[in-house]
Parts: structure tokens; sequence; C-alpha cells
């Protein structure tokens, strides 16, 4: 894919150098984060004039850059937050470099006045090098099925070509991991591979992620255990919990329940004093006549 992509920037530029005559092509290598100059000549009969210059990225609009100069001195300025002129006459600087604006940049130089109008066009093919080293994780998270997996997250990579494989006990499984791959803002790559956890992974075995890549020396290999341990959910505690406490409450509530019923029937059985003692004068009374 990369040789691809060098080979239609190498026939791009042979086509602009063709139709519109260009004056030369400047190759600029340059690393991530650095301030780069991006040249593009004024004539001498230029100077100390009022010309335009127009900046564009592979030809295409908006354009990144415009600014208008009167003698030397910047008049009309439209630019994204990245590009800076400096000096006299204005000279544009690119900073903190990302691998995404690695391309070609097409200057057309204009000196309006006086009239009339005569334009340059000039190329600066800008090659970002430093290749990036990957950084790399290994996590059991809920796979894009809805099913327990195993995440290796490999993050801001450059180039994109990459290799990552699962391994199990040293050795590669034999599966299809779905694989996701992004491009980060500063023109990095990010890969997430998802191991699928089946019943074949519920042994406690150790599996692995095995990444290689043109700016490691050595292949990264990181380790993780395939079984998924199962945990007790909170609702078996609460549940247990609560169950005690109804059994502690009925128990409570037989116990008061039986020593009234106790009471209650003691009572029923023995007599009041005062009526045992009427019962005696009575009987009393019943033997004298």
């Amino acid at each position: 894919m990369e040789f691809t992509q060098t080979c239609f920037i190498h026939i791009f530029l042979a086509f602009l150098i063709i139709l519109t005559d260009a004056e030369g092509i400047i190759t600029i290598k340059a690393n991530k984060g650095q301030k780069i100059l991006l040249p593009c000549n004024v004539s001498e009969d230029s100077l100390n004039k009022t010309y335009t210059v127009n900046w564009r990225k592979n030809g295409t609009s908006p354009a990144l850059c415009y600014y208008r100069v009167s003698h030397n001195n910047i008049r009309d300025r439209k630019c994204g937050s990245r590009y800076v002129t400096e000096g006299q006459p204005p000279r544009l600087y690119l900073t903190n470099v990302s691998f995404s604006d690695s391309g070609v940049y097409n200057c057309f130089v204009a000196r309006q006045i006086p009239p009339p109008v005569k334009e340059k066009f000039y190329l600066v093919d800008l090659l970002v090098g430093d290749a990036a080293r990957p950084t790399v994780s290994v996590s059991r998270v809920e796979g894009p099925s809805g099913n327990p997996a195993l995440l290796c997250s490999v993050r801001n990579f450059y180039p994109e070509s990459i290799e990552q494989d699962w391994l199990r006990d040293g050795l590669p499984l034999n599966v299809t991991p779905d694989r996701r791959s992004t491009v980060n803002p500063d023109g990095s790559y990010s890969l997430d591979s998802y191991l699928s956890l089946t019943p074949a992974h519920a042994e406690d075995v150790l599996c692995s992620c095995w990444v290689n890549h043109s700016s490691l020396d050595l292949p990264l290999n990181y380790t993780f255990q395939c079984k998924e341990h199962k945990t007790v959910g909170v609702a078996v505690p609460i549940f247990l919990g609560a169950f005690c406490v109804i059994i502690i409450f009925l128990v409570f509530l037989l116990h008061k329940k039986f020593k009234v019923h106790c009471c209650s029937f003691g009572s029923n059985h023995t007599a009041p004093s005062d009526v045992q003692e009427s019962r005696r004068n009575t009987a009393y009374y019943k033997l004298r006549n």
C-alpha cells in the first residue's frame, strides 16, 4: 500500500511539472514535531513590488495559506494556525509537523503590480519520517459481539504496515480476530484486535498479543490469562441477608405468640382467690344447714 502511494505521488509530480511548467522540485525530510521552512522562491523582479503567494497541498482547494505582499510587508493573510510567516521578504513555516503533513505542496507566486500579472509555480515534496514505535496493552473487555473477549490495543505507530497475531502458550491460535484500525489526527495509526473467549479458553492458560513493526528491534509480546474467572454477583449476598432477616422476624413472632398462649392457658384453669373464698363459704353454709 505504501509503495503504491509513493508511485502515485511521483507520477503526480511528473504531471504537475509537465502541465504547469514548474520551476523545480524541492524535497524536504522532517521529523515529527519540527518547525520547517516551506521554500517558495520569489524572483528579484517581484521583490519590493506587490505579489501574492498561494499554497496548496496535492493540488487541492481551498488554499492552505494565502498572503499578499507589498514592499516586503504582508498586507493580507489567510493561513491555518500552524502556518506562520516570518522575515522580510516573508517566508512560510509549518510548525509542529505531523505524519499527516507528508505530501506535495504547490506554491504559486503571482506578481500583480506592476502589471501584467506574472505567475511562477514551485513544488515542495515533504517527507515526514522518524517511524513511531507502537504502544501495546492487553485487557479483558466485552467484545463487539457482546461476548467476553481479550483486547490487544496497539497505539500510535507509523508507518501503517504492522503485524499482529494472537498466541496461546506461545503457539499461534487458529482464529480470525476482529481487527479495527484507525488513523490518528497526527497521521499515525492505531489498531484494536479482539480475541473472543470461547469454552476452548476456559482452562487456565496464557494468551499473548504478538506485535511486529519496522520501528521495533524485536517483536513485542504481551501475555494475559485466557481463563475467565467467574465472580459472585452482588444479588446473592443481598438475597441471603434478606432471607436471614425474615427468618429472625418469624422466630420472634412465633416466640411472642407462644408466650402469650401459655399465659392465657394458665389463667383459664386457675380460679382467682376471691372466687375460691366464695366457694368455701357456700360449702360451709350448706354443711351447717
